[in-house]
């Protein structure tokens, strides 16, 4: 492989001799083209380089045919091919489990969804180091154990690739300038806000600031200097505005080096002529002059009228003449730049950046092509990872360092990030996306939906922002988690089994942080209009007992569980029962973009109860009360049937819920807001979008007299609920194989069976 560039570098190297000696013999320079010879000798140099990475690239590719080797024949078991210097060392045979497989599911697609990934299928080949961990867990809470693995790229064809070992070998010996600044990092600092970055600039711009002892410095001012009898005649010379352009012009420099070069320009430093004090030994041997310009000339003042002016001290004008040299140029600024700064030994600097890359981390998958980003499990942190490390040097007995070195290797070495869940990708934007040349029609439609998307999100800001600024104005956001099964753990029988369904529908206050989780089965009750409303109404009463008098409850727009009928007849009732209440309001988010708050709740909770094992409700609910740490614990209510009301009986009490004042239909699907308030407790206040300013009125009693509204209570939900047949039966078959302890077999055994029919 690398013989035709060795001929070729012979070659060149002959004919830059020639050109060399006939440059030498010939006095005509015409004879010889020098452009060619400067293009030989760059040429020859490049092939010389060329000539000793082939050398290590037939040695590279030797190694590596003995991996292809070696791996082909038992296509169950894989090798690390390590690449040290100049050659491939094959290290010991280990078994890769499924769990590997499994941390390519780690995804980041909303980074870039129109991406489309390589057709040469990459994989990694990675030596997996185990640390001993205890088998039976007696607590609930999980326990991270620290795995060392570290993925290598390699190519997964199975036949030797020329451009695969060069790519391996670059990697080795040279960096490409240019492909190093393509690597995006993780973050990339910005000093600008560092808080004493920012205090230094307010200090040079004359602006009040708080210092790093928490002491208030008052901003510059100018003020009044010498008096009338001056001799300089100062106040005669320079009006006030010209005095406060002077002040604004010195300020705006923000920049301690430039104005010391104006101080430097304005004041003279000079020996004194003679002395007036007769005594000996004088300490005066300098004297200063001090000027200003007017007109574009310089004009004599004196230091009180200068200093003033300026808004200054007298020791920022000493010392900006101490920093002028002989040239009359100002030094700079040499604060903070010795060469004596506290860094880590070589060491512990190691120590660091080998534990960060003992954690096991995969590529994007949409955005290998655009950015060397890995990432972590979701079930780490950086806390998570110092925590490790503190654990790791103390067992090995090395000095450990402190978490604000680990966390500035870990930002500045590495360009690695913790992964997110994915997201729902919005159905609209996603066949937008597709299509190659959109109609103006469209383009318009598009336009409008993600108009739609950012006023509802400002909306969903105005109301956090409105909660945290009134005590009795509360603001929230509901949403119902996927489902938590039971049992939950990672025995490879739980995946083929089926399992009770367990529901948590989480409440989380804009204002105050707090989360409300309302838990149950289907074994107590169904998912529907019903269930979602009695949680939201419990939520209501519990702001109404801390004295809130206005609720505004915001959501996805799922039609079968928040938009409809029956969330607006819980409005009703609620308005109706809570005299303190004066306005209730529930606004729906843009349909797929429904990001919130409770996203990242059920994050949390599922990363809690990723590595514990979980059997029955009463389980996941001391999960979700411990999943929170730092703040405050997630509230969790566990619901009963009767709990659960029926909101379908009690709306056919009110008339109206398809016709508005105007006689025109309610386009349930449109709905952006409803809201009832305590001036027409009878009225449905309707939004088709966040922008409208009159709202569409909905008469909830419409053609009916008040003597027919009659009283009507609200009513518990019966329903027959519990499992299917078949369900009970895989359940049953996990107690009888002890997948499911003895303690939780009675639970499973009293769950009763509904028939699907």
């Amino acid at each position: 492989m690398a013989a035709p560039e060795l001929k070729s570098t012979a070659m060149n190297e002959e004919c830059l001799s020639d050109l060399e000696q006939k440059s030498t013999d010939s006095d005509d320079s015409m004879d010889v083209p020098l452009v060619r010879l400067a293009e030989l000798q760059k040429e020859v140099e490049i092939k010389r380089k060329g000539d000793r990475r082939a050398q290590i690239i037939d040695s590279a590719e030797d190694g590596f045919n003995k991996v292809v080797t070696e791996t082909s024949k038992s296509p169950t078991k894989r090798k690390s091919a390590l690449a040290a210097n100049t050659a491939w060392e094959l290290s010991e045979k280990e078994e890769v489990g499924p769990e590997y497989w499994s941390d390519l599911s780690l995804d980041d697609s909303d980074a870039d969804p129109d991406f489309s990934p390589p057709k040469k299928k990459r994989t990694s080949f990675r030596v997996t180091h185990q640390t001993t961990c205890s088998k039976d867990r007696p607590s609930a809470l999980p326990k991270t154990d620290l795995q060392h693995d570290q993925p290598i790229n390699a190519e997964t064809d199975m036949q030797p690739s020329t451009s695969s070992v060069v790519n391996q070998i670059s990697e080795l010996t040279e960096e490409d300038p240019e492909q190093t600044n393509a690597k995006k990092r993780k973050r990339s600092r910005d000093e600008s806000n560092w808080a004493r970055n920012k205090r230094k600039q307010q200090r040079n711009s004359g602006q009040s600031y708080t210092t790093s002892r928490g002491k208030q410095v008052e901003a510059r001012k100018m003020t009044e200097g010498c008096n009338t009898g001056c001799r300089q005649k100062c106040h005669s010379n320079f009006g006030p505005e010209e005095r406060s352009l002077i002040f604004n012009n010195y300020w705006a420099l923000q920049n301690i080096d430039l104005q010391r070069q104006f101080i430097a320009s304005t004041v003279t430093k000079s020996e004194t002529k003679r002395s007036y004090n007769n005594k000996a030994g004088s300490r005066r041997s300098s004297t200063y002059c001090y000027s200003l310009l007017t007109s574009g000339q310089k004009q004599t003042v004196c230091k009180k009228f200068y200093l003033a002016t300026l808004g200054i001290k007298q020791d920022i004008v000493f010392g900006a003449i101490r920093k002028v040299t002989e040239t009359g140029a100002v030094t700079h600024d040499q604060r903070g730049a010795h060469e004596n700064h506290p860094t880590l030994e070589v060491h512990v600097l190691q120590s660091i950046k080998d534990h960060i890359k003992s954690f096991p981390s995969v590529p994007s998958h949409y955005c290998r092509k655009t950015s060397d980003k890995q990432y972590l499990e979701d079930n780490l942190s950086l806390a998570t990872m110092y925590r490790l490390y503190k654990e790791h040097c103390t067992k090995e007995g090395i000095t450990c360092a402190k978490e604000a070195s680990y966390k500035r290797i870990f930002y500045r070495d590495f360009n690695i990030a913790f992964h997110q869940p994915k997201k729902d990708q919005c159905d609209e934007c996603q066949a937008y996306g597709n299509i190659t040349e959109p109609t103006e029609e469209q383009k318009e439609q598009q336009t409008a939906h993600l108009g739609r998307k950012e006023r509802a999100r400002s909306y969903k800001d105005f109301l956090k922002s409105k909660a945290k600024e009134n005590s009795h104005v509360s603001s929230a956001c509901f949403d119902l988690q996927q489902i938590l099964p039971c049992p939950h753990g990672q025995i490879s029988s739980f995946f083929y089994k089926r399992k009770l369904s367990v529901y948590n529908l989480s409440v989380y206050d804009l204002a105050t942080g707090d989360v409300f989780c309302n838990l149950w089965s289907e074994a107590i009750s169904a998912r529907g209009a019903n269930q979602i409303a009695s949680c939201v109404l419990n939520f209501i009463d519990h702001q109404v007992q801390k004295g809130v008098s206005k609720i505004h409850l915001v959501s996805d727009n799922c039609t079968g569980q928040n938009r409809n009928r029956y969330m607006a007849t819980m409005l009703y009732y609620a308005m109706d029962n809570y005299s303190s209440l004066q306005e209730l309001e529930h606004c729906f988010l843009e349909r797929g973009h429904t990001q919130n708050e409770n996203d990242s709740v059920h994050s949390v909770i599922s990363r809690a109860a990723k590595n514990i094992p979980i059997y029955t409700p009463e389980q996941w609910a001391a999960v979700i009360r411990g999943a929170r740490r730092g703040k405050h614990p997630y509230n969790v209510r566990e619901l009963t049937s009767t709990d659960i009301f029926d909101f379908k009986q009690y709306s056919a009490s009110l008339k109206n819920f398809e016709k508005d004042e105007n006689d025109e239909k309610v386009q349930w699907m449109k709905i952006k807001s409803l809201c009832i308030t305590r001036d027409e407790p009878n009225i449905l206040q309707i939004k088709y979008d966040f922008d409208q300013s009159n709202t569409v009125k909905v008469d909830l009693f419409r053609g009916r007299r008040k003597s027919e509204q009659a009283v009507v209570q609200l009513q518990i939900l019966k329903e027959k609920a519990g499992v299917t047949s078949a369900k009970k039966a895989d359940l049953m078959s996990m107690c009888n194989t002890l997948l499911i302890p003895r303690q939780h077999h009675s639970f499973f055994e009293q769950l009763p069976i509904v028939s699907t029919e």
